[in-house]
């Protein structure tokens, strides 16, 4: 009786033992699926479970269609979900977001000439223009003129800027602002600033220019000249000062090695970056401190930067025909 429980407990034991062992063997397949299927999530080349070498940090081509002629300017207008491609002289070609041509396109009167668009997307409103001139254009999302205005003096860019709804226009060393609540009558600028930089004389001029949103606590322009970068007010920051040249809120000499060839806020970051003739990209907080230096980024002068679409960061085209996703998330180049 003895040997027979002594047998019954050792054969519990070894069934113990083994449905131990089992259910180890279960746990280490389960970890080792959750470690593949991590490892997939993590892999950028991976997209539901497939791999594909020729993906890249996420993007992946969708869709593309041929385009013939000389397209000065495209556009993406919110309320059509359509993107404006601007076909000289007295056409505006339209595509869906599957870049699908849309038809009929939009004819243009022989006075359109603009070759910059911008959406205005709380008033419902284009804006045309030409850069180095004078001419504002306003329109529906369906390219119906509402009003030409003349601006005071020579266009560098237009911004937009939601909160207060209304055009930022920068020239070369004035910045004036239309607001856009009545633009079916007739438009008149307001609180038009002036700016000079007296250490560089008569020749000083805003050559790179960027909003920065009232989103950040007031509006303001982020600006460069050859290698120093300024945040100029969009306020005047005494009564009676319209006109008058005004301080700077924030002033970075000698801030790049090569003169700065791109410029952009970055709202959600709050960063300015720059990219200059050497191809250096850099990040700067709003009172010019460096957060950010990639020497060499480029190889040659960098052309563009704009926002990145999804993550928390921006993309530069340099004079190298590279483009290049960054991060701004203090943790280097996204490469």
């Amino acid at each position: 009786m003895q040997s027979m429980s002594l047998l019954g407990h050792t054969a519990n034991m070894s069934k113990s033992y083994l449905d131990g062992e089992e259910r180890e063997m279960e746990w280490r397949k389960k970890v080792t699926k959750m470690r593949e299927r991590l490892k997939s999530r993590l892999d950028e080349n991976t997209i539901d479970g497939k791999r594909d070498d020729n993906l890249f940090h996420g993007m992946k081509l969708v869709s593309s269609t041929t385009m013939f002629g000389n397209f000065t300017e495209i556009c993406y207008c919110e309320e059509t979900q359509e993107y404006l491609v601007i076909d000289p002289p007295s056409n505006m070609l339209r595509f869906s977001v599957q870049a699908k041509l849309i038809q009929p396109s939009y004819p243009l009167s022989g006075t359109m000439l603009f070759t910059k668009l911008l959406w205005c997307q709380k008033a419902k409103v284009l804006i045309g223009y030409v850069p180095n001139d004078d001419m504002i254009w306003l329109m529906t999302s369906f390219c119906m003129l509402y009003q030409v205005i003349r601006n005071e003096f020579r266009i560098t860019d237009i911004f937009y800027e939601p909160m207060t709804n209304e055009i930022v226009v920068a020239g070369p060393n004035k910045v004036t602002r239309f607001p856009l609540a009545n633009k079916e009558s007739t438009m008149n600028p307001w609180k038009t600033m002036a700016y000079i930089d007296s250490e560089y004389g008569a020749l000083w001029k805003l050559e790179c220019m960027s909003l920065i949103p009232a989103s950040t606590s007031m509006t303001r322009l982020a600006g460069s000249y050859m290698t120093t970068i300024y945040v100029l007010p969009l306020e005047p920051l005494k009564e009676k000062e319209d006109i008058v040249p005004v301080m700077f809120l924030a002033r970075n000499p000698a801030a790049t090695e090569a003169a700065i060839t791109a410029l952009l806020f970055h709202d959600t970051s709050q960063w300015i970056i720059t990219g200059d003739e050497q191809g250096n990209v850099m990040g700067w907080d709003l009172e010019l401190h460096c957060i950010m230096s990639c020497p060499g980024g480029h190889k040659g002068y960098v052309q563009k930067i704009v926002v990145h679409p999804s993550i928390c960061g921006f993309i530069t085209c340099g004079e190298d025909n590279v483009l290049q996703i960054w991060s701004c998330n203090l943790r280097g180049k996204v490469s």
